[in-house]
């Protein structure tokens, strides 16, 4: 149970470091209240909570352990994904995912393929862990089997184990 209440608060406080920036009051103020809250999220506390984050890969009678981190991905607007064939990353899931370019497996209904992390800016350094806004790789046929995909659809991803293996699906459409 702790693990989860640290991972609410961090959540929380990023929300609500997202939710200031949006709010009319004066730069100081809202830049002293968003700084006081990254101080939180850099504070030992922050430190508990990101090793519980963590997830645990499978254990040796190949059964889940209790903690399983699941990632949701809104593709706001279906054309761009579709033509290319890729799935933008936010900010916020693309720590989950191994470094730029470095290849890693994506279970589907369509079968594994092998993918990537890519379109990052000029400079960015092979295996960087915050370059890439897509992961990119053979997914035309996914994108085939689901023609129902719209604007808003949402993606699952499962982290089976971290840096390897994923594994993709629709969790609406």
């Amino acid at each position: 149970m702790d693990t989860d209440n640290a991972i609410h608060e961090s959540n929380r406080a990023q929300h609500l470091i997202r939710f200031l920036k949006k709010l009319p009051i004066s730069n100081y103020l809202n830049k002293s209240l968003e700084k006081t809250l990254e101080d939180y999220l850099q504070s030992e506390n922050s430190k508990k909570r990101k090793s519980c984050e963590e997830y645990k890969s499978y254990d040796k009678s190949n059964k889940l352990d209790n903690f399983h981190k699941v990632l949701y991905i809104e593709l706001k607007k279906i054309h761009t994904p579709r033509k290319f064939a890729l799935i933008p990353l936010s900010i916020e899931n693309r720590k989950y995912f191994p470094g730029y370019k470095q290849d890693f497996y994506l279970d589907t209904e369509t079968g594994r393929l092998i993918v990537h992390v890519t379109s990052g800016n000029d400079g960015d350094i092979l295996g960087d862990r915050e370059a890439g806004n897509y992961i990119v790789g053979k997914l035309q046929d996914w994108f085939r089997f689901h023609k129902k995909l719209k604007d808003g659809s949402i993606l699952r991803i499962d982290i089976i184990e971290r840096e390897k293996l994923y594994r993709l699906s629709v969790q609406s459409y």
